[in-house]
């Protein structure tokens, strides 16, 4: 069996690596502490840096989020793969969306501890 792994690195990018340079998108406007982005300055190489300021996603933007993921797990299905899994660990955005220190949301996908994997969980199964 082969699975495909979907993942977004949400905040840990840089604006560089964005379209037209924009700010990578996170739950919240928070920026990454402790991490490092890789910006390549040439073929085989690169540098570190630390992590632009993202903005925090709009309700619209996370539901556009979710229908991409949907069409990435079709699109890998599609392809032959036995099935997906969705990286949710290791500061990844599933893992910011669940995160205290990366969402400050007070909306559906923020609030207590209970409610923010709650909220994320019941938008992946969509």
């Amino acid at each position: 069996m082969i699975f495909a792994q979907l993942w977004h690195v949400g905040r840990v990018s840089h604006a560089q690596l964005q379209p037209d340079g924009e700010a990578p998108i996170a739950p919240s406007a928070i920026q990454a502490q402790r991490v490092k982005a890789f910006l390549e300055t040439g073929r085989g190489t690169g540098t570190l840096v630390e992590p632009s300021l993202p903005r925090a996603l709009t309700m619209a933007e996370i539901g556009e989020l979710v229908a991409l993921y949907a069409q990435a797990a079709r699109n890998a299905m599609t392809a032959g793969f036995d099935g997906v899994g969705i990286h949710s660990a290791n500061g990844h955005l599933v893992n910011q969306f669940i995160s205290a220190d990366a969402n400050t949301r007070t909306d559906a996908y923020g609030g207590s501890l209970d409610n923010r994997p709650r909220s994320c969980v019941r938008s992946w199964r969509q």
